[in-house]
């Protein structure tokens, strides 16, 4: 049931529903007929969704025949409260994996088996990134059989966190359209790199003239550490792949 619209601002149209300015939300309240007391439902985001969730509060409270905003509607589930809703938007449908508001960044997290405590594993732009970081590292941390977020995959390298990501970019001028091909502007040279899961540490394969040589050297060493299922650049060249590497250039 809705109020009249010359209602004060603080106020909404709607049975159970006002402004909080100092929250700047919707809340809800419901008056306990057995106390008399005004209790708190929640805080909404939509006025529409605070109503709906008058609506949900006062049934299960009162029966089906309260008095609502939309009684044509049925009662479904309760509306997402503000609090609910920050906390869903920063945590990830992934294992290990939460969003930092003041990195503005996915971080990744793992429990250490011996410690039991959290540790760091890095700051990720992409959601996915920091999914298979955190696969790559479980693996490292607890063996081939832990719970992985993609474990259809084969584990290649370690995805560029945020701050590598910007560290290399200093360091080696821009990146490439390959996987583990950086440009180092110093030498006029594509480097080629790799995560090594046994070593735990990056590989430095070589260095390459051609961008596109770069990239095969990439693919070769990477079925070579990972095997034939490793991401590739050429994944449609077995035979490349599976050849010996293009030469590198001396530095």
């Amino acid at each position: 049931m809705q109020k009249s619209s010359g209602a004060p601002s603080s106020r909404s149209r709607y049975v159970g529903v006002s402004w909080d300015k100092s929250k700047s939300a919707w809340e809800v309240r419901l008056t306990d007929l057995q106390t008399k007391r005004s209790r708190r439902i929640g805080r909404y985001v939509s006025e529409k969704d605070a109503a709906r969730a008058y609506d949900c509060a006062v049934v299960r409270a009162r029966g089906a025949g309260a008095l609502r905003n939309f009684p044509g509607e049925a009662i479904s589930e309760l509306p997402v409260t503000v609090g609910e809703e920050r906390k869903q938007r920063s945590s990830s449908r992934f294992i290990g994996v939460s969003w930092n508001k003041a990195m503005s960044a996915w971080v990744v997290q793992l429990t250490d088996p011996q410690t039991k405590r959290k540790r760091g594993i890095g700051f990720y732009a992409s959601e996915e990134d920091a999914a298979r970081a955190y696969d790559c590292a479980a693996v490292q941390a607890r063996g081939p059989g832990v719970k992985r977020n993609f474990p259809g995959e084969v584990i290649s390298e370690m995805p560029v966190a945020v701050g590598e990501e910007r560290r290399v970019e200093r360091k080696q001028g821009s990146s490439s359209r390959y996987i583990g091909v950086y440009w180092h502007k110093s030498n006029s040279v594509w480097l080629v790199q790799l995560w090594d899961p046994q070593a735990k540490r990056v590989r430095h394969i070589g260095s390459y003239a051609s961008e596109e040589d770069a990239a095969r050297a990439y693919d070769c060493a990477a079925v070579q550490v990972h095997g034939p299922g490793a991401k590739r650049n050429f994944p449609a060249d077995e035979a490349a792949a599976t050849s010996k590497p293009p030469v590198s250039q001396r530095s």
